[in-house]
Formats: C-alpha cells, sequence, structure tokens
C-alpha cells in the first residue's frame, strides 16, 4: 500500500510540475532532472514491487519462478534506465546502435555463457525434469567407462536428484550427497532418464552359473523359490555360454523404487538354487563314496 501511495504521489507531483514549466520557460531545464528522479523512483517501486510478488511464488513452487523473477527485474531495469536517459534527452538511439555492436563483440568472446543462458530458458520451458525428481544425464563431454558384463548393465551417466534450475546451471545431489553442478548447454544435449515419470519397469539381474550345475535344475530350483516370493512376472533365459559357466538373465516386473530391493531377491534366490544343487550333489557323491566302501569292504571279506 506504501508503494502504491508513493506511486500515485510521483504522477501527481510530475504532472503539476509539467504545469508549471509551461507558464515558467526557465524552469523547463531544472525540471528535466525532477523529473527523471520522479521517473526513477516510481518505476524502483514498482519494479520491486512486481519482483517481489513473483518470487514469493517460489515458497509454494519451485526455484524456476526465482529465475523468472530475477530475469523480470533484469529487462526492467533496462527499460527503466532508457526512460531515464529519454527523460534526460541524451540521444537513446544512438547508445543502443554503439551497445548493438559492444553485444556483438561481447557475445563472440562468451558464446559458452549465452549458450548456457539460452539453454536454461529452453530447459524451463520443455520441463524434460523437475525440482526434485531423479533424473540420469548421459553425455560425450563428461563420458564414463561402462562396467563390464559380469557386473551388470549400466548407462554410462551421472545419477541424482534436481536440487536446483538456474539460468546458467542445474545442481544435483548424487545418492551419496556430493553436489553436481552442470551447465545448462550440457543438459540441453544430454540424455536425460528421467527416472521420477516412470511407473512399472522391468528389472534386470545377470547371474555367471557354473558350467557343471545342470541349468534346467538350476531353473526349476529357482522359479519355485521365487514363487514364494513378491517378486512378479518374472522370466529367466541362458544369455551366453563360456567353457567355466553360463550367463542366465533374469527379469522381473517393479516399481523404480524397489528396483534394488528386486534385484536383491532375485540374486538371492539365484545363489539359493546354486547352493541347494550343490548341497544335493555334495550329497549325493558323499553317498556313492559311502556305497563303494561298503562294496569293497565286503568283497574283501
Amino acid at each position: 500500500m506504501v508503494g502504491l501511495l508513493v506511486i500515485v504521489l510521483a504522477f501527481i507531483v510530475s504532472y503539476l510540475l509539467g504545469v508549471y514549466s509551461k507558464f515558467f520557460v526557465n524552469a523547463h531545464v531544472d525540471l528535466i532532472w525532477i523529473h527523471a528522479l520522479i521517473v526513477g523512483i516510481a518505476g524502483i517501486i514498482i519494479i520491486e514491487m512486481v519482483g517481489r510478488t513473483i518470487k514469493d511464488r517460489v515458497k509454494s513452487r519451485n526455484n524456476e519462478t526465482k529465475v523468472v523473477g530475477d530475469l523480470f527485474e533484469v529487462v526492467a531495469y533496462t527499460i527503466l534506465l532508457i526512460v531515464i536517459l529519454n527523460e534526460l534527452q541524451v540521444n537513446v538511439m544512438g547508445l543502443l546502435v554503439g551497445a548493438g555492436f559492444l553485444g556483438i563483440v561481447l557475445g563472440l568472446a562468451a558464446q559458452s555463457t549465452i549458450g548456457n543462458l539460452i539453454a536454461g530458458f529452453e530447459l524451463m520451458a520443455s520441463k524434460p525434469f523437475s525440482i526434485g525428481e531423479k533424473v540420469t544425464i548421459s553425455t560425450w563431454q563428461y563420458g564414463l567407462i561402462a562396467p563390464t558384463y559380469q557386473h551388470d548393465v549400466m548407462v554410462p551417466g551421472f545419477t541424482g536428484t534436481v536440487s536446483k534450475i538456474g539460468i546458467m546451471y542445474t545442481e544435483m545431489v548424487a545418492d551419496n550427497g556430493t553436489p553436481i553442478v552442470v551447465p545448462n548447454s550440457i543438459m540441453n544435449q544430454a540424455v536425460i532418464f528421467n527416472k521420477k515419470r516412470v511407473g512399472k519397469i522391468r528389472v534386470f539381474s545377470h547371474v555367471e552359473v557354473d558350467i557343471k550345475i545342470d541349468y534346467s535344475r538350476f531353473r526349476d530350483y529357482f522359479n519355485e523359490g521365487v514363487s514364494k516370493s513378491t517378486v512378479k512376472n518374472v522370466s529367466i533365459e541362458i544369455k551366453n555360454i563360456t567353457q567355466l559357466a553360463f550367463g542366465v538373465d533374469i527379469y522381473a516386473d517393479g516399481n523404480l523404487d524397489d528396483e534394488p530391493k528386486i534385484k536383491d531377491q532375485l540374486s538371492e534366490y539365484a545363489l539359493k538354487a546354486i547352493s541347494r544343487i550343490m548341497k544335493e550333489d555334495n550329497e549325493a557323491k558323499d553317498k556313492e563314496n559311502a556305497d563303494s566302501k561298503d562294496k569293497a569292504a565286503e568283497v574283501k571279506k
């Protein structure tokens, strides 16, 4: 309310000064500075009021709103400066032309900075992710070496929860708490896996089984164990075979949040099936050895 009253009072004073200058020609030059001062004060109050209104939405929304508020203030203060210079009868068009050439030079010298700025607005417009969403970014600029097949297939990228979307940079927090700051120009070119917007997924696990173990027994024992769990729609198939082991791919349905738990369950039941087979084979071997000893003893008698 105070800001509105100051604005109304400023326009009233400006109007009275304009009327006064018509009757006193010599006072016109002095009133130019007063007009510029009034325009400046009123403009600052209006910009601050609107900017504060936009920024207050940060509490109920996200950091993207704060960025819009900052951008509004930058543009508004630039326009206000041009208006004040015009009130002071400065050749604004000449300044704009000179600023245009200066802008071209600065633009060529700061291509990466301008690229980050433009990419920031593109990210805000397209919204491939939002604050609080967990994403994985994969980009050729920051390439990572993928693990070997025995350690499962992984996307070579950086995974974290988005904490801030700024004009120049996007900030994430990794699962171990490490902050990750990525330039928006890189984010705009990256492949983004938005894990928060996924419903059901197909959980994958790979197991290497000794070649001496019978696959049919392993499959039956594994399915028997999984049938008693909460894991749904499980499928199993041989993926590769070597001289020492055969690789088995296991799939199951689940939610993204439950993926680590489901993968652990699949590995656990695979291990139990292998252990059960080995135990049965050892018991059968011990029994066979015992029978051989008994037969040998009878023959000796």
